[in-house]
């Protein structure tokens, strides 16, 4: 996955050196406050603290970034992320999953945290490959590493167990010119690969495996999100086999520094 984004890197800076290295929205206009309209691929040492600050101004340390809920027919999930913060390029933020399902098979409560974020605890990492907006659209492209596992914290199931995913997100909505409104689409796209109680948990051969999810929904002002989250294609026919969550994600509508 690495050495495909580097191969993609390479070849746009030699087909394309004046459009996208020169383009005239460049860390220089978000020095002078304003929002970015293209990059690719970030560059500059400060770019991620003014693109991810232009885009959700975050401060650098932010703390209970929203609350997602996702629900089927016998099953609930409740995604957090209790504090983020950014370094240089890299958004960086802790998570937690709870999850609560009338099946209590491991393979299953497993899965359904798998597709939730990962595990019931999680690091993420975030970093701007490209970005795009205009007038009612935005596209962002993002390197997006995460470490996961399955703790042995109230609620937990099965054995404890760890996980890497090196994956991408690709993101696009198009909204209405006063951002009440706006139609949203997300693709996840990784590797996973994991402790062997990773594998046992999941029911699955004891090797590393593809997923891609997919998230798709609306926004409502800034603070309300409704959306249908649903895996799409594994390397694992099995890890697709679940039902897909409706969810509401509730936005915090004030940030605070620490």
């Amino acid at each position: 996955m690495v050495f495909f984004l580097l191969l993609t890197w390479m070849f746009v800076r030699a087909q394309f050196p004046n459009s996208i290295r020169h383009r005239p929205t460049s860390s220089s206009l978000l020095a002078a406050g304003q929002k970015p309209s293209f990059f690719f691929p970030a560059s500059d040492a400060n770019y991620g603290t003014k693109f991810y600050d232009s885009i959700e101004n975050l401060p650098s340390v932010s703390w209970i970034n929203g609350v997602a809920v996702m629900c089927q027919q016998n099953a609930a999930t409740a995604y957090s992320e209790l504090v983020n913060g950014l370094a240089g390029h890299l958004r960086i933020g802790f998570g937690v999953v709870v999850a609560a399902n009338k099946d209590t098979s491991v393979a299953t409560q497993s899965l359904q945290t798998l597709v939730g974020g990962g595990g019931n605890a999680m690091i993420n990492f975030n970093y701007p490959l490209g970005y795009a907006s205009g007038s009612y659209y935005t596209i962002l492209w993002q390197f997006t590493p995460k470490i996961a596992g399955q703790l042995p914290i109230a609620g937990s199931y099965g054995a404890v167990s760890g996980n890497v995913a090196i994956g991408t997100d690709l993101y696009v909505d198009f909204f209405t010119s006063n951002g009440n409104l706006s139609l949203y689409g997300l693709i996840r796209a990784a590797e996973y690969v994991g402790t062997s109680d990773f594998y046992s948990n999941l029911n699955i051969p004891n090797s590393p495996f593809f997923l891609a999810q997919m998230n798709v929904g609306l926004q409502l002002t800034n603070s309300i999100r409704i959306s249908v989250v649903l895996p799409v294609f594994s390397s694992n026919k099995s890890l697709t086999k679940i039902p897909a969550y409706i969810g509401t994600n509730i936005l915090p509508a004030v940030q605070s520094k620490k």
